[in-house]
């Protein structure tokens, strides 16, 4: 038998087919014809042929593949098309159709199809949102005139202001803009996929992330290598196999990069509905891992206990929030710290704020008590807190107009007192940029209190919470800040932009119910 005889053969019917072609502005039927033969090295298997295709176009060459008995790592192939006027009469009946070129195509399937137009479309307008986004960056540094400064107050205050047309924090619109930068500059064959709408820039995010560290030698064959993942991969997977493919194009400095990631580690927090939130930590995985292995074989022994009604997940959740407040409660003892990451801890009583209008809580209003640094919660939460509270700051409000009127010892000073009464008005950085709690904002006189013209007063009036970014940035001259009598901030940026916030949460009016006003003792 000849080579020739062995050699594995596509059918006809299998390796044509009418199909839709929506890469254009009109939709056009075409017929897509699979081509095979011997791949001549291993980069030219039947997946790089197929790179630049659509994922359902991907997977019919495939089971085109598959259904011949071919093995895609032998064969290389390309997918071609041609004008459906070019087929001969006699051959069109016989030709099955794509999903996309059926006279009645699956209800679902067209539904579908109608949602992936729209995100070609989204893809394309966010292309020219962000190229948008780095046109005005360059004009601004034009502008500035001090080539290579970074991170100047006038490159802040344009921040803030891009910030607010994309809607978006100033530090993500700061992240936007030089992402799109680098990878402009450093990896040119991803950069022109998303020019023109083919990706999403959440997998600019992703590739921007995943390029921290490699050497400017690897990143010709990253950029290509990235070009066949965003074909390949669905979002979700695409972190771990761009970091599985810098891996083996940069081994040796696996460790490097890794302390350099390990050392902007943190955590945040992330407020959600219903009174509950998100912690966040960023820690090497292996600590990550190993804590995950702890928690879980703790709430695994949990449930078996008789009575215990909690899933895993939730027991999970409670075995970490009782060993993180034990843990921050106790003091660290000397001699028996092992290995910890922070010795000569003091522990600390937890502390959280929580602003109750009296009549609510006397069951005669429904003015919803305020968690500082979070708004809003149930009444039954607050009294409970309030009854395992150890200490009290007594505020005083107009039961007709919400406003305060004192707070603490009927005195501005101390300046513990002048600041317990901005974080209850404040609730946190009052500025347009990214937003603070308000133990993380500095206090700011607004009236500066250098000016001697009497106006720089310390005094409530004139005090308001900024976070340190945008503290500088009025400081140095790049906004100008007004506070209003209802501690409105109306922020007014160089360009002449102006933003206006207002505090989050302000105490709610609660009117005195009728029954308990006694009419005769009425004082007007």
């Amino acid at each position: 038998m000849s080579d020739e005889s062995r050699t594995p053969v596509l059918p006809a019917g299998m390796a044509r087919r009418w199909w839709m072609d929506h890469r254009q502005v009109w939709p056009t039927m075409v017929v897509q014809t699979l081509h095979a033969e011997p791949a001549s090295s291993p980069d030219a298997d039947a997946h790089a042929g197929l790179t630049y295709w659509d994922s359902e176009t991907r997977g019919w060459a495939l089971q085109c593949l598959g259904d011949a008995g071919m093995d895609p790592a032998a064969w290389s192939v390309r997918v071609s098309i041609a004008d459906w006027t070019d087929v001969p009469p006699a051959e069109r009946r016989g030709i099955p159709s794509a999903p996309n070129a059926l006279p009645e195509p699956d209800p679902v399937f067209a539904a579908l199809a109608d949602v992936e137009d729209e995100q070609r479309l989204h893809q394309r307008m966010e292309a020219r949102r962000v190229t948008a986004a780095v046109r005005a960056w360059r004009v601004a540094l034009d502008e500035e005139g001090r080539p290579g400064a970074a991170n100047t107050p006038y490159q802040k205050g344009f921040f803030i202001d891009l910030a607010a047309k994309l809607k978006i924090a100033s530090c993500t619109a700061m992240t936007l803009v030089h992402t799109a930068d680098r990878l402009e500059r450093d990896l040119p064959l991803t950069w022109d996929r998303f020019l023109a709408g083919r990706v999403p820039w959440r997998a600019m995010q992703i590739v921007h992330a995943a390029i921290d560290g490699l050497d400017a030698a690897v990143l010709p064959a990253f950029d290509a290598g990235v070009v066949i993942k965003l074909d390949e991969v669905l979002i979700g997977s695409l972190p771990d196999a761009l970091r599985r493919l810098a891996e083996r194009l940069q081994p040796s400095t696996a460790d490097e990069r890794h302390d350099r990631a390990a050392a902007r580690r943190r955590y945040t927090i992330e407020p959600a509905a219903d009174g509950m939130g998100w912690l966040h930590l960023y820690a090497p995985m292996v600590e990550l891992l190993a804590m995950d292995h702890q928690v879980s074989k703790q709430a695994i022994a949990a449930h078996g206990t008789a009575g215990e009604r909690r899933g895993i997940q939730t027991l999970k959740a409670d075995v970490l929030r009782d060993g993180l407040r034990a843990f921050l409660r106790a003091d660290a003892v000397p001699g028996e710290e092992g290995d910890a990451l922070v010795t000569g801890r003091t522990g600390v009583e937890p502390r959280v704020s929580i602003l109750i209008p009296a009549l609510t809580a006397l069951g005669h209003a429904t003015a919803s008590p305020v968690l500082q640094g979070y708004g809003p919660i149930g009444i039954r939460t607050a009294l409970r807190l309030a009854g395992e509270a150890t200490s009290w700051v007594r505020v005083l409000t107009d039961p007709f107009t919400g406003a305060i009127l004192t707070v603490g010892r009927k005195r501005y000073r101390p300046t513990k007192d002048m600041r317990a009464l901005l974080r209850l008005l404040d609730g946190g950085s009052r500025g347009p940029g990214r937003a603070r709690g308000p133990d993380e904002s500095d206090v700011d006189h607004n009236e500066s209190f250098r000016l001697g013209d009497g106006r720089g007063e310390t005094s409530i009036d004139n005090l308001v919470l900024l976070s340190r970014v945008d503290h500088g940035i009025k400081t140095a001259g790049e906004a100008h800040v007004d506070l209003l009598l209802d501690r409105t901030v109306v922020w007014e940026t160089r360009s002449g932009n102006k933003y206006v916030t207002r505090p989050p949460d302000l105490p709610q009016p609660t009117p005195i119910p009728p029954e308990l006003i006694d009419p005769a003792d009425c004082p007007f």
